[in-house]
């Protein structure tokens, strides 16, 4: 499509991020986290994508399971969200493994599976200290509690789960993250004392999978993030000697290219006004698509190579850009908005630390507005955006709208 925005993704490389991820650890039981549409990417094709290299996939809510099941049919999927009441028994039907967090949550799913007369894998969430779901592991109740979900005729415990909360903080480990290894590892030899076996026991996130040590690790780790090219925090990136590509591309088209006189304004609320003669590129992406409109004023797109500013209040369709440091452009020629220009060029530090400094030489003036435009042959990484928007990569990622149209290369 060349009349809006779209998102190119390279499934190889984002096949190529789980192999770097694993290297060394192959016996590692790899869970592919696609909730969030694959952070943005697209559930469906990611997972197809990395199939044969993951033992399954982690989904958070029961229209994302469903979806996923749709197209997978021969992989564990476990879901981390709720499960309303009415919901159970099609979740048992489309083998949709639930993350319980109380004997009630079990009571009812075996219930369900004995109406339906099969035996139904689940997980049993742990709350090591993140509060947010699963059984408290230091409350002497969790082991006694699970024990009585492992007792229950129509439930199978495949796996045991936590989640660490300050996994990507450095030094790593932290002592907080050491704290619920501690935590989990206790409950878990509780239980193997109590007689109970759990043959797939994670606690790693991304975070959690490139430091710590393998005795930490148990059976199974889920990637998340890094499938996506980006590192799980700045001290993360800074840490680790993992290499990640950027496996996607987002681009949209100028749709009107005109010259302004100086002292003229730009956008809602005139915020911007010319300090000289300014050529500008009306572009057709706004908030609408995803690109928050926090980004007023603060970044920039890649027009022909050359970084130019965006001015002025982004729109909810649309925006307008500087292009008069650019190359000659024209409407319907398409800007970079995020992302690697060059497929064969996608390292993630290397784009990030290129992206990080173009962005300050351009913006290190607030009143320069007609400083000289950097290149940035490779393209745009997401956590200067996400700098900018004053949040994480993730929510730039996972916001990209489902009116962009998603093209995959494998």
């Amino acid at each position: 499509m060349k009349s809006q925005a779209i998102l190119e993704v390279n499934c190889h490389l984002v096949r190529a991020n789980l192999e770097a991820m694993r290297k060394g650890r192959h016996a590692m039981r790899l869970w592919g986290v696609v909730k969030a549409n694959a952070y943005g990417l697209g559930a469906v094709p990611v997972a197809r994508a990395i199939h044969d290299l993951v033992e399954g996939f982690c989904v958070a809510t029961v229209s994302e399971a469903m979806l996923l099941r749709e197209a997978i049919p021969d992989k564990p999927i476990l879901l981390f969200g709720y499960v309303a009441p009415e919901d159970v028994a099609e979740m048992i039907r489309r083998q949709i493994e639930p993350a319980l967090s109380t004997v009630e949550d079990a009571m009812r799913w075996n219930a369900a599976a004995k109406k339906l007369g099969v035996r139904h894998p689940v997980h049993i969430a742990v709350d090591t200290g993140h509060r947010r779901v699963g059984f408290i592991a230091e409350q002497d109740a969790a082991a006694r509690d699970i024990a009585v979900v492992a007792k229950l005729p129509f439930l199978t415990i495949e796996g045991m789960f936590s989640h660490l909360a300050t996994a990507d903080e450095a030094p790593f480990p932290n002592a907080f993250a050491e704290e619920q290894l501690s935590r989990f590892r206790t409950l878990a030899q509780k239980l193997e004392a109590a007689g109970v076996t759990i043959p797939l026991r994670h606690i790693a996130n991304d975070a959690g999978l490139l430091f710590l040590p393998e005795a930490d690790l148990f059976e199974g780790a889920r990637l998340g993030i890094c499938l996506y090219g980006a590192y799980p925090s700045a001290e993360c990136e800074a840490a680790t000697t993992v290499s990640l590509q950027i496996p996607y591309r987002w681009t949209a088209p100028i749709s009107r290219v005109k010259w302004m006189e100086a002292g003229e304004t730009v956008g809602y609320g005139r915020t911007w006004r010319s300090r000289r003669k300014t050529k500008v590129a009306t572009v057709q992406l706004g908030y609408a698509d995803g690109y928050v409109r926090l980004l007023s004023g603060r970044t920039a797109l890649s027009v022909k190579g050359t970084l130019c500013r965006v001015i002025g209040r982004i729109c909810m369709d649309q925006l307008m850009v500087d292009v008069t440091d650019a190359p000659p452009v024209e409407v319907g020629d398409r800007v970079l908005v995020m992302g690697a220009a060059d497929w064969n060029q996608a390292d993630s530090k290397a784009l990030h630390a290129e992206t990080e400094a173009a962005f300050q030489a351009l913006f290190s003036d607030a009143q320069a507005e007609v400083f000289p435009a950097p290149q940035v042959p490779r393209g745009i990484a997401v956590d200067c955006l996400a700098d900018r928007a004053e949040t994480i990569s993730y929510e730039i990622l996972s916001g990209i709208a489902s009116r962009v149209p998603r093209f995959y290369e494998s």
